[in-house]
């Protein structure tokens, strides 16, 4: 009788479409996880939201599995700072664990949670490999988003209980890795790069012209939801300077759902009577983004937060400009595949708008290098790494039995 396993393995997809770029980074890691040779692992795919038809069309075969709010509220629990032994107590009262019953059910031997997830804290026998964003609630600590002391609490919770527990932690470049492991005192050996990608949904996005009203002005896009380290302010400053110092009117479309600073931007914009050149059409479909995309003069995302993020791997792909900040770990990600600027000085946006516009090899060579940048940025030759950590797994997998 053979005793030897193979490994199994649940990727759990937990992401609503809101949440913007993490939505798609998710897809793309499922997506990825389908490459894996079959000799090596089996991969099954679960969503906790009813799947919706941006993952339908990443032709993956995914199972429904929902996750009751109770279930989610024990999650949220074991991220509170309990004395060990009432952390046990609450255990032994706890209901039967549905959630990873049923992928024990199905066989799997390791969970994969393509996002972020408390729902990792909640497995009892499985082991998993986690995800991480970004540790920006660390970097940048002063914006209200983070600043609130729950919601700092709260992600310092999770990542302290989840992190040392975890199998294996995926991250999106050599600089998060280094944060990880500095941070939480994670061995680098357990933590494996694998960059973003541009979202599925422009990849396979066919360019059409635009149905939104697109301004007469050259104009930047910046496709973010409006939090306030997304930095919007610093674009409306910028091209209030164009039009005022250097007699050059820009206009700006962003895209995205209010996060509570959009009256903010508004009133931010009527008062630099910039009201005809600043664009709040809201979230819209990857169709008409792709088209506004493709169509301006250049992305401009000045955000604190990173230090990966999907926009400028999309505008590399539709071969748009990118002016993006000059800040460590985010200008890793563009290399000199993009205009850095500085985020203190709006002057330095400017001169790069300008320069845009008034040097077309500038922008041909830009546009070039962004191209040559997505591909050096290919997460195929990052794979490689956490294949090592599944054969290493399948190794130690080998070594208990099927039910312990």
């Amino acid at each position: 009788m053979n005793y030897l396993r193979k490994i199994s393995i649940g990727v759990i997809f937990d992401q609503d479409i809101s949440v913007g770029g993490g939505y798609y980074q998710a897809i793309n890691t499922m997506n990825l996880l389908s490459t894996i040779p079959d000799s090596l692992a089996d991969v099954h795919y679960y969503s906790l939201t009813q799947p919706a038809q941006e993952i339908r069309l990443s032709h993956l075969n995914i199972a429904y599995l929902p996750v009751s709010p109770f279930v989610r509220l024990l999650c949220s629990i074991r991220q509170l700072r309990w004395h060990p032994r009432l952390l046990s107590i609450i255990k032994l009262i706890q209901p039967f664990n549905p959630f990873e019953a049923a992928l024990i059910r199905d066989k799997i031997n390791l969970v994969y949670f393509v996002s972020p997830s408390s729902l990792s804290l909640y497995l009892e026998k499985l082991n998993y490999v986690i995800t991480v964003w970004d540790l920006s609630h660390r970097e940048d600590v002063e914006f209200p988003e983070v600043r609130d002391n729950q919601a700092f609490e709260n992600r310092e919770a999770f990542y302290r209980n989840s992190l040392p527990r975890s199998a294996a932690i995926i991250v999106d470049s050599a600089h998060s890795k280094h944060l990880t492991s500095f941070y939480y005192g994670i061995d680098k050996s357990r933590i494996h790069v694998i960059p973003f990608q541009p979202s599925f949904a422009v990849l396979s996005s066919n360019t059409s012209p635009s149905s939104f009203p697109l301004p007469s002005t050259p104009y930047v896009v910046y496709p973010a939801q409006f939090w306030a380290h997304k930095n919007h302010a610093y674009i409306i400053r910028t091209l209030a300077l164009l039009k005022t110092k250097y007699n050059t009117l820009i206009s700006a479309i962003f895209l995205g759902r209010d996060k509570g600073n959009l009256s903010f931007l508004r009133q931010l914009t009527n008062s630099l009577d910039l009201t005809n050149n600043i664009f709040f059409p809201g979230f819209v479909s990857d169709t008409e983004m792709s088209a506004i995309y493709s169509s301006a003069l250049a992305l401009f995302m000045p955000t604190y937060f990173g230090p990966t993020n999907l926009p400028p791997l999309e505008a590399f792909h539709l071969g748009v400009p990118v002016i993006y900040p000059n800040k460590p770990g985010l200008k890793d990600q563009v290399a000199d595949a993009a205009h850095l600027v500085d985020l203190s000085n709006p002057d330095t946006a400017a001169h790069s708008i300008l320069s845009l516009l008034n040097q077309k090899d500038l922008r041909s060579s830009i546009v070039s290098r962004g191209s040559q940048r997505l591909s050096e940025l290919s997460p195929d030759t990052y794979l490689n790494s956490f294949v090592s950590f599944l054969q290493d797994y399948t190794s130690r997998l080998n070594s208990w039995p099927a039910n312990s």
